[in-house]
């Protein structure tokens, strides 16, 4: 196959991966107080002490980036744990939460 020829193919593969639309799986977001937000009861990840000393770190210089992520269907938290986890201690009062109807399906 010549250069050209694979370029062509190229394009075409292309075109045809991103001809196809993407779901929008958001389905809100708001402010939540910390406590109100349900633990993932099945959630694996955890954070040692030299994490969540960065993670802390992180969210006093820089601020909050991203949103916790919220199962609507379960209500179970997706992602943020140890984000919750430092607002609630640091006193927050809210943090930024977005629901999903499909994310983390499998595990929340």
């Amino acid at each position: 196959m010549t250069r050209s020829n694979r370029s062509r193919a190229l394009r075409r593969d292309l075109a045809a991966t991103t001809a196809t639309p993407w779901r929008n799986r958001i389905v809100g977001s708001g402010d939540e107080d910390p406590t109100q937000l349900l633990v993932n009861p099945r959630n694996w990840r955890t954070h040692p002490g030299a994490q969540r000393d960065a993670l802390r770190g992180s969210l006093s210089e820089v601020g909050w980036v991203q949103q916790i992520l919220i199962n609507r269907a379960s209500g179970h938290v997706v992602d943020g744990h140890a984000r919750i986890e430092e607002a609630i201690s640091a006193g927050a009062p809210t943090v930024e939460k977005l629901r999903s109807d499909g994310a983390g399906e499998r595990v929340a």
